[in-house]
């Protein structure tokens, strides 16, 4: 293993869970799941309610894990000098967290929000990386695991890194934001998700502003003036002495939107940044990702770093996977475009969806099909939520809805019957049917909360296409 490549050593890790070792193996990496494990990983045998992962220890070993972290030693293990004990694991794995940033660079920031938290850390992570080295959130680790996790995997030698912090309980986000101590804080917005775990807006709000309880001293929260809870959000950031710098729409803003175009598939930004004109080209679609570029940049300038290469290379800054990534496809030779937007989905980001849908370029001739999933966790008024959809969708150019899910079925029965589609129970129907009715130059956007699966749809269509350059 190269020293470039060693981002543990056994002492290292020792020394930050207060255990001993006496062997001289190295991590180039750091795992809690010995399926994803990769060959020089140190694995962490973590345990929880229905899982333990010192039961896993020989696997994690087999596939090239170069040293474990456990709480009891494993009968007639043969490799015990690359085994370092500590009492609690997950205990164990906050230890090398607050190690690892102990010896990091300061130029970190943390994005929480209620909506395109993971897309704006993406795009944050794409953009610092081309100016140093960045590390960021992997996949979909915000949680009290994911976070504690990513800050361990952080290079010694990193410029600048960007962590995602998620909640579904109240507490979290306090605890998560002191393990990445930001320099730069971002809370995209306060919409209504996760409200079965929270009374009001206001609560969220709160809740989300415990961000600002691990900002570092001199620190800068990154704040939507357009969005209804800034005021709040403000001032608690003004109390606990955070420089505040505002996006939106707004005059008041820092980093003002003053006009867009949509180009194709792309979107020409006029903005207006700290009294400096700058223009700037998206490589995605959508106001919401209009929206959020202000805010990408406001952080990116926060961290000191160049924001007009920024803005030059946000053109090549493209949605993930399930949030907004556009397919040409054909099936049967039928040319249709996909928009997977299926990872997860609030009344916020469906209503995005809805407005992303509605003007998305696409063929004179082809029409606009919506296909939802429930959105779920949303407390007491989650039918309502549901059929507040239908005035939007009624007063669009969206041609046809699918539907499932029994939250959804109230929704669907009360638009058009000239919209309504199909609504099922099952996804496998749903499939069925909008294969059979596709024509050419549809366009497709499928959503819905993570627990309906509706990746499912958008993987039978990609299976059943093939990837078109011309629709």
């Amino acid at each position: 293993m190269s020293s470039v490549n060693k981002l543990w050593f056994a002492n290292e890790i020792a020394e930050a869970v207060g255990s001993t070792s006496n062997s001289n193996w190295s991590a180039s990496g750091i795992s809690i799941d010995s399926r994803t494990l990769k060959p020089g990983d140190l694995f962490i045998a973590l345990r929880g309610p229905n899982f333990d992962g010192h039961d896993f220890i020989g696997d994690a070993f087999e596939r090239g894990a170069s040293g474990s972290l456990i709480s009891n030693k494993p009968a007639n293990f043969i490799n015990s000098e690359r085994l370092i004990l500590v009492e609690d694991t997950y205990e164990g794995l906050k230890k090398l967290c607050f190690f690892a940033r102990s010896r990091s660079t300061n130029c970190i920031a943390a994005v929480t929000g209620s909506v395109g938290k993971t897309s704006v850390t993406s795009a944050i992570a794409y953009l610092l990386g081309q100016q140093g080295l960045a590390a960021s959130t992997e996949g979909n680790l915000n949680n009290l695991y994911g976070v504690p996790l990513s800050v361990s995997r952080l290079p010694k030698a990193a410029d600048f890194a960007v962590f995602e912090l998620g909640m579904s309980q109240p507490g979290e986000i306090a605890i998560l934001t002191k393990l990445v101590k930001p320099l730069v804080a971002m809370i995209t917005n306060i919409e209504a998700a996760h409200l079965g775990n929270f009374d009001s807006l206001g609560d969220i709000a709160r809740e989300k502003a415990d961000i600002l309880l691990g900002v570092q001293k001199g620190g800068t929260a990154i704040l939507n003036i357009d969005n209804q809870q800034f005021n709040l959000l403000s001032q608690i950031a003004s109390d606990s002495g955070i420089k505040v710098v505002k996006y939106g729409r707004f005059e008041e803003a820092d980093f003002r939107l003053v006009s867009c175009q949509d180009q194709n598939d792309k979107t020409l930004v006029h903005g207006n940044f700290n009294g400096k004109k700058f223009e700037y080209t998206l490589g995605n679609y959508g106001f919401h990702w209009v929206h959020n570029s202000l805010g990408v940049l406001a952080v990116i300038d926060s961290l000191g770093a160049d924001i007009s290469a920024a803005a030059r290379d946000f053109s090549l800054v493209k949605p993930k996977e399930g949030r907004g990534q556009f397919h040409k496809l054909k099936i049967n030779g039928l040319p249709f475009g996909l928009i997977d937007d299926s990872y997860n989905a609030n009344p916020a980001s469906v209503s995005a969806a809805i407005a992303t849908l509605s003007k998305f370029p696409n063929s004179e001739s082809g029409r606009r099909i919506l296909v939802l999933g429930d959105m779920l966790e949303l407390g007491n008024n989650e039918k309502k939520f549901h059929t507040d959809l239908v005035a939007q969708i009624t007063k669009s150019n969206i041609s046809l809805v699918y539907a499932t899910g029994n939250l959804m079925k109230n929704m669907f029965f009360e638009l058009p019957e000239d919209k309504r589609a199909m609504w099922s129970k099952s996804k496998t129907d749903l499939g069925d049917d909008l294969c059979a009715r596709l024509s050419q130059g549809d366009l497709i956007l499928v959503k819905g909360s993570f627990g309906m699966g509706m990746r499912e749809i958008v993987i039978r269509l990609l299976d059943m296409g093939s990837e078109n350059k011309e629709i």
